[in-house]
């Protein structure tokens, strides 16, 4: 209004709604003087925008248009361009060349056109451009386009620089372009000019073939050898990926992760998210235990950890606790994060997240709920491994409630309606049967389930603890299929090296015999070799242990001398941890040694 009042034509704009609606015919116009009638036409114009204002879809139909001026304009600047300098700064500045009509066509053409004048800068940034650019589905252009720019590189890659053959690599790394023959002529150049990289150059390659998982040892042993007198010119960015490289491939070099954790450690400040997540996950992948390291990576995290993705906790936790590293401030923090973004979480990220909190015994009840709840309603997304390390975990540490009763029940649901369950690995299968043991979820028909899976299989390779744990799943009840897996579990310990077992699987075992002896499928030698090794390994025991031992092999049916034996070998070790035992159990075994005429001092052990 204050613009029309300045015009002098305020009581003519406030007589009309809005100037559309004045037509070229209006009559007051014929009686206007050349400078009213230049104002008329600011009016004219300011009703057009109000008139779009007003009007949605003219003002989406006139975006569009101005959209597609801009793209049919970027299409005639790559007709028109006649240097490969051009094309190359086309295709970097924009990265939707490929989303317009004619548009890959376009820069293939131009780029086949000007390709044998292109030299190894050239290609290396034409192709570095080309991986950003978004590609519309089903079209070869982009493909074509990139198969043309590597034949070209190919050609010329004794010329290439350092910097020219990382920018090449990530290029076809980002787009996941297979080509063995390529990579390793990359490879090949790389390590005869491996001492002119730099850290960008190295960290940007070793990630590129860790990407495309394209194993070449002698390569990734120069970068090694390389980027240590050089470690403290990396940056966080560079440090992180580096070493995830390294993990990635299993390419094992103590020295450069030495030297990376000193480099880190100064500079832990400087890391993001995503660079903490990374390297804690290299480290614990290859099995280095920093201390100090993670010390500072937790201390880094704490204050960002809202910043973290859902990957970026599971994979930060995960690799915590297989350095066996608990860590409760960080932990705590995580739960909280995690909770706040539970729903963003897939399978694999929920069922990693538990486990973890599982393996330090760091107990969050309100983490476990969440995760139960957010995992129920896509429980069919779980795998064999993610359901067994969620369920584990949530045995291992004793969750109970509403949600977490819920969760076994689908569980158990999923596995009983899987035609295909007999396909699972048996480890997994076992893993499974043990956690719904432990979390005290009795089902006969889940019980069946299992152990049919199990005996169906052509092959079981389990090892002594699977073993022992799967004695354990069928040693109290009795199900269709009890004889046959306790028959396979006979026959797998007998068969097994002595020192393979410690003294909890022997426990585990010695406690399924009296229903492998009631099933008449243990022989008098499975017998004697349980009691044997229970008997040579009875240094190693625990409290736990005694207990099982004496109450598990109770019930059977031992010939007198080797009951005897075990009994007096067993005896100071009851006595060192009587105390330890319940009322009950101490009670029980007590009344073990009376009826075995074996005397125990009772005063001094009560």
């Amino acid at each position: 209004m204050i613009v029309f009042s300045r015009l002098g034509l305020l009581p003519l704009f406030s007589s009309l709604r809005h100037s559309r609606q004045i037509s070229s015919s209006y009559p007051v116009i014929s009686l206007c003087s050349p400078q009213q009638r230049h104002r008329y036409g600011i009016i004219c114009q300011a009703g057009k925008v109000a008139g779009n204002l007003n009007n949605p879809k003219k003002n989406a139909s006139n975006h569009q248009q101005k959209r597609y001026k801009k793209k049919r304009k970027r299409i005639q600047s790559i007709e028109e361009c006649r240097s490969v300098f051009e094309l190359v700064q086309y295709v970097r500045q924009s990265s939707d060349l490929f989303t317009l009509d004619n548009g890959g066509k376009m820069v293939f053409e131009k780029t086949k056109l000007l390709a044998p004048k292109m030299k190894p800068k050239d290609l290396a940034l034409l192709l570095s451009g080309l991986s950003k650019q978004r590609v519309r589905s089903g079209q070869n252009f982009h493909r074509n386009t990139m198969s043309l720019l590597v034949d070209m590189t190919m050609s010329q890659i004794r010329k290439f620089n350092a910097q020219n053959i990382s920018l090449v690599v990530n290029a076809l790394s980002k787009k996941r372009v297979q080509n063995r023959l390529f990579f390793d002529a990359a490879a090949n150049r790389a390590i005869v000019i491996i001492d002119t990289f730099n850290a960008q150059d190295l960290a940007i390659t070793v990630n590129a073939f860790a990407n495309m998982k394209h194993d070449n040892p002698e390569l990734f042993d120069k970068i090694a050898i390389a980027a240590i007198p050089i470690i403290d010119t990396f940056n966080a960015q560079n440090l992180a990926i580096t070493v995830n490289a390294f993990a990635k491939m299993d390419n094992d070099s103590p020295e450069l992760f030495n030297e990376v954790a000193s480099a880190v450690i100064p500079i832990i400040d400087t890391f993001n998210a995503q660079d903490l997540a990374n390297i804690v996950n290299a480290f614990a992948k290859m099995n280095y235990n920093n201390i100090e390291l993670f010390d500072n990576a937790a201390i880094a995290a704490i204050p960002i950890i809202n910043t973290f993705t859902n990957q970026g906790l599971s994979n930060t936790v995960n690799a915590f606790a297989k350095m066996d590293h608990a860590h409760p401030a960080l932990f705590n923090n995580v739960a909280i994060a995690t909770i706040a973004i539970i729903d963003t979480f897939n399978a694999q990220g929920l069922a990693i997240t538990v486990n973890a909190f599982a393996k330090v015994n760091h107990s969050h009840p309100k983490l476990f709920n969440a995760v139960a709840i957010a995992a129920i309603p896509i429980i069919d997304t779980f795998n064999a491994q993610e359901l067994a390390n969620t369920l584990s975990a949530f045995a291992r540490g004793r969750m109970s409630g509403q949600q977490s009763d819920l969760l076994y029940l689908n569980i158990a649901q999923v596995m009983m309606n899987n035609k295909d369950i007999s396909k699972w690995p048996g480890r997994t299968l076992v893993e499974l049967g043990y956690a719904f043991l432990k979390g005290e979820y009795d089902d006969k028909e889940l019980l069946d389930t299992i152990g049919h899976a199990i005996i169906n299989k052509d092959e079981v390779k389990l090892s002594a603890r699977q073993l022992g744990n799967l004695a354990a799943c069928f040693s109290c009840t009795e199900v269709s299929c009890s004889a046959k897996v306790l028959n396979h579990i006979s026959c797998n310990f007998q068969c097994m090296q002595r020192d393979m077992f410690d003294l909890q699987n022997v426990a585990d075992v010695a406690g399924s015999m009296w229903m492998a002896q009631r099933l008449n499928v243990a022989s008098p030698a499975m017998l004697t070799s349980v009691v044997n090794l229970a008997i040579s390994k009875s240094n190693e025991c625990r409290q736990e242990d005694v207990r099982d031992i004496l109450l598990g092999l109770d019930p059977v049916d031992l010939p007198d001398n080797l009951w005897l034996d075990l009994l007096s070998t067993y005896k100071p070790f009851f006595k060192l941890y009587s105390t330890d035992l319940s009322e009950a159990n101490r009670s029980k075994i007590l009344k073990i040694y009376e009826r075995s005429s074996i005397p125990i001092d009772i005063a001094g052990i009560c």
